[in-house]
């Protein structure tokens, strides 16, 4: 399996100062972005930047950052990029423009570099005159740049877009860019002339974690009245209510399979029990849950389940 990573055309970056790889000599107007294996729904929408300089040189639009990989992976030279990126065009043929990319895996917290999945710096299929027509342009199951590498539990993958110029005049480019949930994907076909959703994919089949939600469980405790030696054991009846969590992204399943609460023995004395629950175990469906325990309530902070490929 692959794993395919949709380009929202607007969103926050989990790591907001994130420099771009060393490779690129320009990331004038450089939007950091969330990314994703699902769609967030922002509306296509077209970038366009003007060359500054007439040098070969390679030219940083977007840095797109996504969520904490869950598992730790072992990268190879023979993984593969391939993307699709629509109504690419140059204002004149002079433009000499062509389809850049890094992608590279980072730590978390954006301060340690693991390796490099893929990097293309050079020519491919210039970009389509303006004003003969917006194209879309493609790289297919690359291996430039890739690198041996391991990667960990936390670690970030980061996929930055752009530009290689040969030379290039001082012209305006096009490239567009969001995930409309309503739209199709582009196909990986060069060429094409449709509105459709640009994306890039690993050949790798990487899994990713999610923000934590919080889910409150109400406890409705029937008392129970203790006479006796201390050293006995008691039972309670609770009754659990769930409220439901909403988040951003992959859907939070937060439906209760079972629920299981045991008291040990314990030296109290006098009237109700009121919070004496020595463990509680939580079978959640889509995560597993951590527990605190307080006098009526227990909170239960669940991880966002894997998204199903």
């Amino acid at each position: 399996m692959a794993t395919r990573l949709y380009l929202p055309a607007s969103g926050t970056a989990p790591l907001a100062d994130l420099a771009v790889d060393t490779n690129w000599e320009l990331s004038t107007s450089l939007a950091r972005l969330p990314c994703f294996t699902w769609k967030t729904n922002t509306a296509l929408a077209l970038t366009q930047l003007t060359w500054g300089a007439e040098l070969t040189q390679q030219w940083c639009w977007k840095q797109y950052q996504s969520p904490p990989m869950d598992a730790g992976y072992s990268w190879t030279t023979s993984d593969t990029v391939s993307m699709v990126i629509g109504k690419c065009a140059e204002a004149a043929t002079t433009g000499d423009t062509h389809l850049a990319y890094v992608v590279r895996v980072v730590s978390g917290d954006g301060l340690t570099i693991r390796g490099v999945v893929g990097l293309f710096h050079g020519t491919s299929t210039e970009f389509p005159k303006t004003t003969t027509t917006q194209e879309t342009r493609i790289h297919s199951a690359r291996t430039d740049g890739a690198s041996n590498f391991t990667s960990y539990s936390g670690d970030r993958i980061i996929i930055e877009i752009g530009l290689h110029g040969a030379t290039p005049t001082l012209v305006v480019i096009d490239m567009k860019f969001g995930d409309p949930s309503a739209t199709a994907d582009f196909a990986l076909t060069e060429g094409l002339t449709t509105d459709l959703c640009p994306w890039v994919s690993l050949s790798r089949d990487v899994s990713f974690g999610g923000p934590t939600a919080s889910d409150t469980i109400a406890l409705a405790e029937a008392p129970a009245i203790v006479t006796g030696s201390p050293n006995r054991s008691t039972s309670e009846t609770v009754s659990l209510t769930e409220a439901p969590v909403a988040t951003t992204g992959s859907p939070l399943g937060s439906a209760l399979d079972s629920v299981s609460l045991t008291e040990f023995p314990d030296a109290i004395t006098g009237p109700p029990l009121g919070s004496a629950i020595d463990t509680i175990s939580i079978g959640e469906a889509g995560g597993t849950p951590i527990v605190r325990v307080s006098d009526l309530e227990v909170i239960v902070e669940q991880a966002v389940p894997k998204e199903k490929k």
